[in-house]
């Protein structure tokens, strides 16, 4: 009778051992993401969609925030990670620099559409691969503003 109850203890044991493996795996994908994110878009820092309300960007990074906090894992990247957010989460909170950035995602889909010849109805800006045109695009005129912003 007593091999039950052991066997029992093992397997809430290993459940518990899966379940804390499961979200440090979590934690480090997410670490992990934001350190390949693009620096200059905060948008992708926090993986949210340009143009959100600031109520969903305080409540991303609280999210995200909590789950990567260095204090919560025992990835030695969390707290680049964890600055990084914190920055992106500043940049978008500050209007002027939010409008900065929402102007060069709009200047990327406009140099996009004009480079391929497309009207803004055209059927193909509503593909994946536009979309991903796009992101890649954006980048480019973030980089480029950010040269000339140096510059001056």
């Amino acid at each position: 009778m007593t091999t039950k109850p052991q066997k029992a203890d093992d397997d809430i044991d290993a459940l518990e051992a899966l379940d804390t493996e499961e979200k440090e795996f979590t934690k480090d994908a997410e670490i992990d993401r934001i350190l390949k994110a693009f620096r200059l878009d905060a948008y992708a820092v926090l993986d949210l969609q340009p143009g959100v309300p600031e109520s969903d960007i305080k409540r991303c990074y609280r999210v995200k925030s909590l789950l990567i906090h260095p204090d919560r894992t025992r990835n030695p990247q969390a707290n680049d990670a964890f600055d990084r957010l914190k920055k992106a989460e500043t940049e978008l909170m500050d209007e002027k620099h939010r409008e900065r950035l929402d102007e060069a995602i709009a200047d990327a889909r406009t140099l996009l559409i004009r480079e391929n010849k497309w009207t803004v109805d055209s059927p193909e800006l509503r593909t994946e691969q536009f979309a991903k045109d796009w992101r890649e695009k954006s980048k480019l005129v973030m980089i480029d503003n950010e040269h000339r912003r140096r510059r001056q």
